[in-house]
């Protein structure tokens, strides 16, 4: 039953079918409005829609309906939902070949039935239909790369004993680990690590460890846990960030302590552009980091490769208490220059405290954001989607056109303009940064104009 919309699956494996039960704004299929009571047999692709169709226009742009679902239909995907192993072994005497047919985005049966936590299916598929262990989606993920994702112990310890790759990378380099320890799945991560995952692997051209996504995502068990096998607090990206850096980087007080004080890792630690931990906090304008930095000896008066020390940041970025803090309590002063506008990196002809004003105008919440999942606008998109987002700003900006650095973002939804933000901020990409803000503000504009226009 779809409660509120009146609508109900009809399940006759592997038939499925869908029946409207006299919803107010009706079920629809293909674009099709159902009749009310009657029953309409669902086909593989099928697009299935509630309270209207797939999208509709307003004002000149295309709203999609967030109640639209593409239907797979295939026979072993369905049973892998909703059947039990009896059907499966049923299918795999009768049509073998079918449980080895691809659905939306290269989903086999095998990545289904871990999606929806099928344990006994897994378990037989894992047996019975060895090669699907290593079959990969669209975006690289093998049924244990989902499992990690989930937080499926059981199913991974399953897939583990039936010879699935520990190591095994999807299409932006992440293992099962990489991806429990993004997540912050302990006993996941635990248990791939006592399978011997090494804690210092840092694959993927960012050539990011555990201990790095740990830092970033500031989860202390996980990086105690990493801490105790033995993960270099030292270890580099690619960048040549430690996971300091990006503790510092992301506002995690508890996590910088935890790495310096029971980790040992080097307070003052530079990167490849120079920068230390202490730059990446005052940038961010983390001063609870910055205290702490300080506290356990950060060298105030580091600089990076283009020359900027943290105070000189600090006060070019606009980060008041932090240059009080520096002024009052640490005795130093550094007056703000038009050089340090451009931001640690150096990049040139970026106005940093304009940016910084513009960011917190139109997307503050953003770098506060943990997850873009939890964001109510957002599409999720890949890792490599976004990149590829960026690399297509940066290609427009370089050719010197506006217009086409835009368009790459023109018609995005407001959740993906926010991967594409957070992403250039966190790679110091500010002028990507800046098209995505006027995007942003553009957005805002329009939305409070036709809110003001709303007749109650």
């Amino acid at each position: 039953m779809i409660s509120r919309n009146h609508a109900e699956f009809c399940v006759d494996l592997p038939s499925i079918s869908v029946v409207d039960k006299g919803s107010t704004n009706g079920t629809w299929v293909n674009e099709q409005q159902v009749v009310p009571n009657t029953e309409v047999l669902l086909n593989h692709g099928d697009m299935l829609t509630f309270g209207g169709p797939s999208s509709i226009v307003r004002q000149d742009r295309e709203h999609l309906n967030p109640f639209r679902f593409f239907f797979d239909g295939i026979r072993s995907h369905v049973i892998a939902r909703s059947g039990t192993v009896e059907h499966m072994r049923r299918m795999l005497a009768t049509a073998p070949q079918d449980l080895y047919t691809t659905g939306l985005e290269k989903y086999t049966c095998l990545h289904v039935a871990v999606t929806h936590n099928q344990e006994d299916i897994v378990a037989f598929l894992a047996q019975h239909c060895r090669p699907l262990l290593s079959a990969r989606t669209s975006k690289g993920m093998s049924a244990l790369h989902l499992a990690a994702d989930a937080g499926r112990l059981r199913i991974c310890r399953l897939l583990i004993d039936s010879g699935a790759n520990l190591m095994e990378t999807n299409n932006v380099g992440f293992t099962a680990a990489h991806i429990a320890c993004v997540r912050s799945h302990l006993p996941v991560l635990r248990f791939l690590v006592e399978r011997g995952f090494p804690v210092n692997a840092n694959l993927g051209k960012h050539r990011c460890g555990l201990l790095h996504y740990s830092a970033r995502n500031g989860s202390l068990p996980v990086l105690r846990f990493l801490l105790e096998r033995g993960a270099d607090p030292m270890l580099v990206t690619a960048q040549g960030c430690s996971p300091l850096h990006l503790a510092a980087s992301r506002e995690h007080v508890d996590a910088a302590r935890c790495l310096i004080e029971e980790g040992g890792a080097d307070v003052n630690q530079r990167d490849d552009a120079g920068a230390t931990p202490l730059h990446m906090a005052v940038e961010r304008g983390a001063e609870s980091v910055v205290r702490l930095l300080v506290k356990l000896g950060a060298d105030v008066t580091a600089r990076t490769n283009s020359g900027i020390t943290p105070t000189l940041a600090a006060t070019t970025l606009g980060h008041t208490a932090i240059v009080n803090f520096f002024r009052d309590e640490v005795g130093v002063d550094e007056p703000a220059t038009d050089e340090a506008r451009t931001g640690i990196s150096g990049l040139p002809g970026i106005d940093a405290p304009a940016l910084q004003a513009a960011l917190r105008k139109s997307v503050s919440s953003v770098t506060k954001m943990r997850r873009v999942d939890d964001d109510e606008d957002a599409e999720t998109c890949s890792p490599g989607t976004i990149e590829r987002m960026v690399a297509g700003v940066e290609r427009g900006l370089a050719a010197g056109s506006q217009k086409d650095a835009e368009d790459v973002l023109r018609g995005k939804p407001m959740g993906t303009l926010k991967q594409v933000l957070r992403h250039a901020i966190d790679a110091e990409k500010y002028s990507v940064a800046e098209v995505v803000v006027g995007i942003l503000q553009s957005l805002s504009a329009t939305n409070a104009q036709g809110g003001a226009n709303t007749q109650p």
